[in-house]
């Protein structure tokens, strides 16, 4: 009888996933040793009937119910243990390549052309169980080259269709594949993963690293072509919008600045014309009761009228001059206070400023334009002086027609 071997441990290769310990025979008190990221599974004619996690074990049944299992189906020397032992690496597995060529589909300019693609799978340990019985077929050492070779054909296909499937769907020109091949492995992705997972592994991550072009085909060159010259266009064009863009919004600025520098402009006048008044003891609106005075001077057609209206411009009117003008304003204020007491509503309006002034008024009040006399004036008997028709004289406020 052999030798038994009292310390079971993993002895296969760094890139195995599932290795087989070639020993099939120890006793009771033997350890086996199962490193961590392990896991490993006893067979008995072909069913597994136990397995173990990361640590150290020692084979009694004490320790281990399921030895009780492999001793009722043991003859012979109960201290003796006859089985397979698998160990099962469940370790992420890292950068499984893989790669697919002859792919035929039709573009969407209506070209047919061949490409091809590669990439990597990275594949974890979901269920151990499934990974032995399903594999243990390829060897006592199952690695993952011999995994690609195994599942090549089916990975490939899932590829094709799929790939081939996206690109039409979302109508993907093959000029522009390339920048597409994250959409195009997310398409892939859940058919690879319904490959392994019947097989008892995850799939963290599937990658379309490259989509090969056929480069050499006359028609695909030409694509190419058009596409350069199509983007050389659009890049003209975008140059183009991008100058109109700044010109319009230079041409904003100016404006914005011009208005600014109006609006300075308007403040600086006007603070320099309060300024003025301020200096010469009078407010804006004693200049527009001046205005309006110099206007009435000026409409009084007299040639003195125009010497008045010279010494009333600069502000250095005498005495007379200012009597004149009181005198003015005085019968244009008692025509106004003659319409008031009358109640009079205003019927005519000035034919320079169209403001509305009452019958008989000689001047207007608002701009100074002399006003034509209306024919139905008659003489006051009491003052002597003009007045229209009525109870009341606009000048004394008498009964113009009975002597008081």
């Amino acid at each position: 009888m052999a030798r038994l071997i009292s310390d079971i441990k993993y002895e296969g290769s760094s890139s195995a996933v599932v290795w087989k310990s070639p020993i099939e025979d120890f006793e009771t008190g033997s350890v086996i040793t199962v490193f961590e990221s392990q896991t490993a599974l006893f067979y008995l004619n072909g069913a597994c009937v136990g397995e173990l996690n990361a640590g150290r074990h020692i084979l009694e049944t004490e320790n281990i119910p399921f030895l009780n299992r492999l001793f009722a189906k043991i003859a012979g020397n109960k201290n003796v243990f006859h089985a397979q032992i698998y160990f099962v690496n469940n370790a992420e597995m890292l950068s499984m390549k893989w790669g697919v060529g002859n792919i035929v589909y039709q573009d969407t300019s209506g070209i047919v052309f061949e490409i091809g693609c590669n990439g990597e799978i990275n594949l974890s340990v979901d269920k151990p169980r499934y990974i032995v019985e399903k594999l243990a077929a390829l060897g006592s050492d199952v690695t993952g080259d011999m995994l690609v070779d195994r599942f090549r054909g089916l990975i490939a296909s899932e590829v094709t269709d799929t790939l081939v499937n996206t690109i039409i769907d979302k109508n993907i020109p093959i000029i522009n594949v390339t920048s597409h091949l994250k959409v195009l492995s997310q398409s892939v992705k859940p058919y690879i993963e319904d490959i392994f997972e019947e097989y008892g592994f995850n799939v963290p991550q599937f990658r379309i690293i490259k989509v090969l072009m056929p480069e050499n085909d006359p028609q695909f060159r030409r694509l190419k072509a058009l596409e350069a010259d199509k983007g050389l266009l659009m890049s003209e064009l975008e140059l183009r919008r991008q100058a109109e863009l700044l010109r319009a919004q230079t041409k904003a600025q100016a404006e914005m600045v011009a208005a600014q520098t109006e609006a300075q402009k308007i403040k600086l006048e006007a603070d320099a014309l309060a300024f003025k008044r301020s200096t010469e003891g009078y407010t804006y609106q004693q200049e527009r009761q001046f205005d309006v005075l110099k206007s009435a001077v000026e409409n009084t057609g007299s040639s003195s009228a125009a010497g008045m209206s010279g010494e009333f411009m600069q502000l250095g009117a005498g005495l007379g001059v200012m009597g004149v003008v009181g005198d003015m304003m005085k019968n244009n204020m008692n025509v106004m206070s003659g319409a008031f007491n009358t109640q009079e509503q205003p019927a005519l309006t000035c034919p320079k400023c169209g403001q509305p002034y009452t019958k008989g008024a000689k001047f207007c009040f608002n701009c100074g334009q002399k006003l034509t006399e209306t024919d139905d004036s008659i003489v006051c008997v009491n003052c002597k002086n003009k007045t229209p028709k009525g109870k009341f004289c606009i000048n004394c406020g008498k009964n113009p027609e009975k002597e008081e």
